[in-house]
């Protein structure tokens, strides 16, 4: 996961997702009317891939993103970790016998 300070590897700071999610939101719905209209409102996330912001008290609780989007800051987050582990000089791969028992669940012919 980026730290605060630390850049992906387009250079872009860990706090610009966020900020950059939270700036496309146009849409906002409080969480009284998020909870009435939630599976419209999803719907309307997944087929537009524009998140929505829900709000309590006129403060975001929360951004619901389109399965797509979630995938990507999964990976987003992922390849942060590992490249986080290598900076910290972590071994971080798997060795190839070892792969192919998790793979075929069998050691190597």
């Amino acid at each position: 996961m980026l730290q605060p300070g630390e850049d992906d590897a387009d250079g872009m700071p860990a706090s610009a997702y966020f900020y950059k999610i939270v700036c496309m939101t146009e849409t906002t719905y409080s969480i009284v009317e998020a909870r009435a209209r939630l599976g419209a409102i999803a719907r309307e996330v997944s087929a537009t891939r524009e998140p929505v912001a829900i709000t309590d008290h006129g403060q975001t609780i929360a951004i619901l993103v389109s399965p797509a989007d979630a995938l990507e800051l999964q990976e987003m987050r992922a390849l942060a970790a590992y490249r986080a582990c290598q900076t910290g000089g972590e071994s971080v791969g798997v060795p190839h016998a070892e792969a192919y028992r998790r793979v075929f669940g069998t050691d190597e012919a």
